[in-house]
């Protein structure tokens, strides 16, 4: 065939085929889109997942979870420790980070406290811990802000229940899994462990800094290893409602105590928003501030409640180690029940 019969691409052919490839990349961008979010959200839920097993395999070494935080003694004021380890930090050794935990545990020092240790040559506060980041959040791995600078931020805050948590609060009134000095166990979660959240997830500000005390939302971060000096503990746990609990006089907290292995944790009365007689606390919803405001990705502020970058929810950690995506749409009253660990309601659908 001689070459000038060779007939090459025609304009209309060239625009056919471009048409043909626009198309199909209009198909496929969607689909790439909302694989990301997929991906993301699927990554997010494994590394909740590891954190359930890591907490059961502490339960199982010391028949007990881990303290919410630990607040220690200073060696000569006598007094509480302002600053306190957090129940991340104790569970690195089953997180395939006991080098970690053994750089920055030392309880045979003069000083053992979490301020002075953190501050510590070695710093390891500051690590910025994959493990402990959802994916899909917008804020920073480290927190330069902090009195002890830098820390290592988290996306997941372990479950307080109601009421804002304090440094020194009354064990008995705390309605969840993770408190000052707590120490419970899975017996004690009376209402069965598929039906109370151990972690879940917390978003943070694209710009935040420490917690401040007796604050239920702000721009505020949240950090692994344990809270410095004039911080709050919604800095390592969540909350659902707004409000500090009653204080219980020492005959009162004895009762409890004694009570506790037979009688339900069902202290705090009603709460507003749920059916009952005068309100107490005020519920904190998914993904809002206290004051109803829904949160959105240009937020600058988050609540001491759970929140996600996920759209429609936040996904949670619950105490039989299973991942559940709780939605942002879930009924008021269900909602707390999952923080409460002993109210006797058994949930169904959620």
């Amino acid at each position: 065939m001689k070459a000038q019969d060779r007939k090459g691409l025609t304009l209309i052919d060239v625009i056919v085929v471009l048409v043909i490839l626009m198309v199909m990349a209009a198909l496929l961008l969607p689909a790439t889109r909302s694989a990301r979010p997929a991906a993301r959200r699927s990554d997010c839920k494994n590394k909740l997942k590891q954190i359930g097993i890591a907490l059961h395999n502490y339960h199982e070494t010391y028949e007990r979870l881990p303290p919410g935080w630990v607040a220690v003694r200073g060696p000569h004021s006598g007094e509480f420790e302002e600053s306190a380890y957090g129940w991340g930090t104790y569970i690195l050794l089953f997180m395939d980070q006991a080098p970690l935990y053994q750089q920055g545990l030392d309880f045979h020092a003069a000083d053992p406290s979490f301020q002075t240790q953190a501050l510590g040559e070695k710093k390891y506060a500051s690590t910025a811990l994959p493990a402990y980041r959802c994916p899909s959040d917008l804020g920073q791995p480290q927190d330069t802000t902090a009195s002890i600078q830098p820390l290592g931020t988290t996306n997941y805050v372990a479950n307080f229940g109601v009421g804002l948590p304090e440094r020194e609060h009354d064990p008995t009134l705390m309605q969840g899994l993770f408190g000052q000095n707590s120490s419970v166990r899975i017996r004690d979660i009376k209402d069965g462990t598929a039906n109370v959240v151990m972690v879940g997830e917390r978003r943070m500000p694209r710009a935040g800094t420490s917690w401040m005390p007796g604050r239920v939302d702000g721009s505020f971060n949240s950090y692994w290893s344990g809270m410095p000096r004039g911080t709050s503990p919604l800095a390592i746990v969540a909350t659902v409602t707004d409000g500090k609990l009653p204080r219980a006089s020492s005959a009162e907290a004895e009762e409890r105590n004694a009570n506790l292995e037979a009688d339900l944790l069902n202290f705090v009365g009603p709460l507003r928003g749920t059916q009952g007689p005068v309100p107490v606390l005020k519920v904190i919803k998914i993904n809002k501030l206290s004051d109803g405001t829904a949160l959105t990705d240009s937020s600058t502020s988050i609540s001491g409640s759970y929140s996600s970058y996920h759209p429609g929810g936040f996904q949670a950690l619950l105490g039989d180690g299973s991942v559940r995506f709780i939605s942002d749409s879930v009924a008021v009253e269900t909602y707390i029940n999952l923080m409460r660990r002993a109210d006797g309601t058994v949930l169904g659908e959620f």
